[in-house]
């Protein structure tokens, strides 16, 4: 066996709207169907442009408690490889997304890191080789 890629992340919060909004105009994704027998209104994945759906964010149940916000769990990060690096800082810009600028190009990698509405963190990749 060997594993290729990550194949999607869940995240699992009541702000189902605003996470969809933050994935959709921060990496261009867009909401498609579920393809599980599940409510559509409570549950959303969110394909990218190659028609890959790489985060699935959920409701939590009626009666299940919510975590707060920030509280991830042992989920600390999310990394996407990403193309268009000259495109990412006006972007953040223009939506108001604080962001923090890491030079790693002695490892063949500049880094944008952000924080989605559940404060998890979500690191955009750029190769510079």
């Amino acid at each position: 066996m060997h594993v290729n890629r990550l194949d999607h992340v869940n995240i699992r919060t009541p702000a189902l709207a605003e996470t969809v909004a933050f994935y959709e105009s921060v990496l261009g994704f867009r909401r498609g169907a579920v393809a599980a027998p599940v409510d559509q209104n409570r549950n959303a994945w969110l394909f990218d442009k190659a028609g890959k759906p790489l985060i699935h964010v959920s409701m939590p149940d009626e009666n299940e408690p919510a975590r707060n916000v920030g509280n991830t769990s042992r989920l600390d990060h999310i990394a996407f490889d990403c193309t268009g690096v000259d495109e990412i800082a006006g972007v953040l810009g223009n939506l108001g997304v604080p962001y923090d600028y890491r030079d790693l190009s002695t490892h063949g990698f500049v880094q944008f890191v952000v924080r989605d509405p559940n404060g998890i963190s979500v690191e955009l990749n750029f190769r510079t080789s």
